[in-house]
């Protein structure tokens, strides 16, 4: 019974980790990465954190200021840039311009996790389910562990 509300009640949620991973990959292959470098910034914020204005050279070699939409990256959220440093950016010539980052994959992979443990439940294998909680944990103590060693990094240890 369970088992049963908890699968009906995830697919919402997995098929939003779908879209997350789908739209992660459209953003990676549809223009490509560009290396950029920051040349200032705006007053709107995304996330908490306020937008960066890179610069771009066009095919024409002419010098053009972008105005970055949003932000994709951890680092980014964590640790917030400066000016002439050089940051990953994708969709540089549409109409939103992003920092290009891993937060939709692995939002989407911990929206696809409830999903997993649920088709475990209810095929009754516990290895599966298992190894499902083994995942999380792992993706935890990484995720723990990455945070911390951005935090000793800023104060300068």
């Amino acid at each position: 019974m369970v088992a049963d509300l908890l699968f009906y009640g995830s697919i919402p949620l997995a098929l939003f980790g779908v879209y997350l991973w789908a739209r992660f990959l459209w953003m990676r292959f549809s223009d490509g990465i560009h290396e950029l470098e920051i040349s200032g910034f705006q007053k709107a914020k995304n996330k908490g954190r306020v937008l960066p204005i890179v610069r771009y050279e066009d095919s024409e070699k002419n010098l053009r200021l972008v105005e970055i939409k949003k932000i994709e990256q951890f680092s980014y959220l964590f640790n917030p840039a400066i000016q002439k440093q050089i940051v990953d950016v994708v969709n540089v010539k549409g109409a939103s311009p992003t920092i290009y980052g891993y937060i939709k994959p692995v939002s989407g992979l911990i929206c696809l996790l409830p999903g997993v443990a649920a088709l475990a439940l209810n095929a009754d294998r516990i290895l599966v389910l298992g190894q499902v909680f083994y995942i999380v944990i792992f993706i935890a103590v990484l995720l723990g562990g990455w945070a911390v060693l951005k935090l000793i990094q800023r104060m300068g240890f």
